[in-house]
C-alpha cells in the first residue's frame, strides 16, 4: 500500500515523544512517503505554487488561473484579509493552529496527491494540516481516500476550529472514546477512536532505587491548569516541607502573562524547582526519579506527559476528565474535580506516604503503558488503512 502522509514535528518534543513516532512503525508496514511542515518564511517557500498567485491575492488582483492552481487561488482570495494580517499577527487561515507555514506544506501535499499514484492520504494533525483539503473543489481532484487524526478536544474546536473543514475526510481518527461520541454527532459513521501511543521501550522504570527525597513532577503547558497546580503545591508545602515539586516548563512561558500570576505564586515556594531545555535522557531520568506525576488539566484527549509518566511506572494525580478515561485506570491514577484542591493535595501526600499503595500504582501504570505502546497502537491504524485500500 502506498501512503502519502502530511506530518509535523514540534520543537518542544524530544526524539521519543509525540505522535510522529507512529510513522516510524507505519513505514515498516506500508510504502510511506511524507511531506513535512517547516517553519521557514512563507515568501521563500512558495516557488512550487508560483509566487505570482500568492502576490496576486495580496494585491487583490485575481489572475484567473485554470485547474488546481485556479482553485487554490480562489481559496487564497477568500482568505486574503487573514493572509495579509498573518504577516503581522499570525491570524489563522483555517483552525487556530493553521498558518502560512501549514498552508505551504499542505499545498505541496495536494500537488503530490494529484500527480502521484497513492492508495491513501493521511493527515497526522488535522488542526495543523487541513485548510485547502477542506475545500470540496480541491478534494474532488484527489482520487484516494483521505484520513486525518484530530488531536484537540471538542472544547478547543468550538473556540478555534471549523467543523465544516472535516466534511471532506473519509474517516476521522480521534484520540479518546469521549471525543468519538462528540464527533459522531457531527459526522455519524465517520469517526474511529485510536489512542495515542507511547515509546514504552525508551520510557521505562529505572532499575536503580528511586531517590529517597519525595518528588512530584509536573510537565508541559498546553491546557494545563496552572492555578490548580499552584494551589495544591502551596497546601502540600504547608503540610510537608520535605516534598519537592519539579516543574518542566519552557523558559519562554515564564514570561507569558497568561501564566505569570500563578507561576509567580509557585516561585514563592521554597520546595519548587524549575527545569527546561532537557535532553531526552534528562527527561527520562526526571520521570524515573520522581515519586509521582501531578498534572491538573483544563481539558485533554491524549497527553504525552501522562503517557510517558505511566511508562516509567509513575502514579498519576490529575483532573477528572472524560478524555483521560481512555488512558488511565483507577489502579494507576487518582482523578479529582478541579475544585477539589484539598483532596488533590491529600492524594499527593497519601501516595508518597503509603508505600504499598504507591508500589501497586506503579505496577498498574507500567501495565497500562504497555497496552498503549506504539507496537500495539499502530496495528489499529493499519487496520483502518487496509479497510480503505480494499474498497
Amino acid at each position: 500500500m502506498k501512503v502519502l502522509a502530511l506530518r509535523k514535528l514540534f520543537g518542544h518534543m524530544g526524539g521519543h515523544s509525540g505522535y510522529d513516532l507512529l510513522f516510524n512503525h507505519l513505514e515498516k508496514e506500508v510504502q510511506l512517503e511524507s511531506v513535512w511542515e517547516s517553519d521557514k518564511n512563507l515568501s521563500k517557500r512558495l516557488n512550487k505554487l508560483d509566487t505570482s498567485v500568492f502576490q496576486g491575492v495580496l494585491d487583490f488582483k485575481v489572475r484567473k488561473y485554470k485547474g488546481i492552481k485556479g482553485i487554490v487561488e480562489k481559496w487564497l482570495y477568500s482568505k486574503r484579509q487573514q493572509l495579509v494580517l498573518n504577516f503581522k499577527s499570525h491570524v489563522p487561515l483555517a483552525t487556530g493552529f493553521y498558518n502560512n507555514s501549514c498552508f505551504q506544506a499542505e499545498w505541496e501535499f495536494v500537488e503530490k496527491l494529484i500527480k502521484g499514484n497513492f492508495d491513501l492520504a493521511y493527515l497526522g494533525y488535522v488542526e495543523n494540516n487541513m485548510g485547502l483539503l477542506g475545500n470540496p473543489e480541491i478534494r474532488k481532484k484527489i482520487t484516494c481516500p483521505l484520513i486525518g487524526t484530530v488531536h484537540q478536544p471538542m472544547s478547543w474546536w468550538k473556540q478555534k476550529g471549523d467543523f465544516k473543514l472535516l466534511q471532506t475526510l473519509d474517516e476521522i481518527i480521534v484520540l479518546a472514546e469521549s471525543e468519538k461520541m462528540l464527533w459522531e454527532k457531527i459526522y455519524p459513521g465517520k469517526v474511529t477512536c485510536i489512542p495515542h501511543g507511547v515509546d514504552a521501550d525508551f520510557y521505562k522504570p529505572s532499575k536503580l532505587k528511586n531517590n529517597t527525597t519525595p518528588a512530584v513532577l509536573f510537565v508541559g503547558i498546553w491546557l494545563r491548569d496552572i492555578e490548580v497546580l499552584a494551589r495544591v503545591a502551596k497546601i502540600v508545602s504547608q503540610k510537608r516541607d520535605d516534598i519537592i515539586f519539579k516543574l518542566v516548563v519552557p523558559v519562554s512561558q515564564k514570561k507569558d502573562y497568561t501564566f505569570y500570576k500563578w507561576l509567580f505564586e509557585l516561585a514563592k515556594l521554597e520546595n519548587v524547582e524549575w527545569c527546561s531545555g532537557l535532553s531526552d535522557q534528562a527527561l527520562l531520568e526526571l520521570y524515573q526519579e520522581s515519586t509521582l506525576t501531578f498534572l491538573p488539566m483544563m481539558d485533554c484527549t491524549a497527553n504525552n506527559a501522562i503517557l510517558e509518566s505511566i511508562a516509567c511506572g509513575k502514579p498519576i494525580v490529575s483532573t477528572k476528565l472524560k478524555g483521560l478515561e481512555t488512558y488511565l485506570t483507577s489502579e494507576c491514577a487518582e482523578l479529582y474535580d478541579c475544585l477539589e484542591i484539598d483532596a488533590m493535595a491529600n492524594a499527593v501526600i497519601s501516595i508518597i506516604d503509603d508505600e504499598n499503595k504507591r508500589l501497586n500504582m506503579e505496577v498498574a501504570s507500567r501495565k497500562q503503558a504497555e497496552v498503549l505502546s506504539w507496537g500495539n497502537i499502530t496495528p489499529q491504524l493499519l487496520e483502518r488503512f487496509q479497510k480503505w485500500n480494499l474498497q
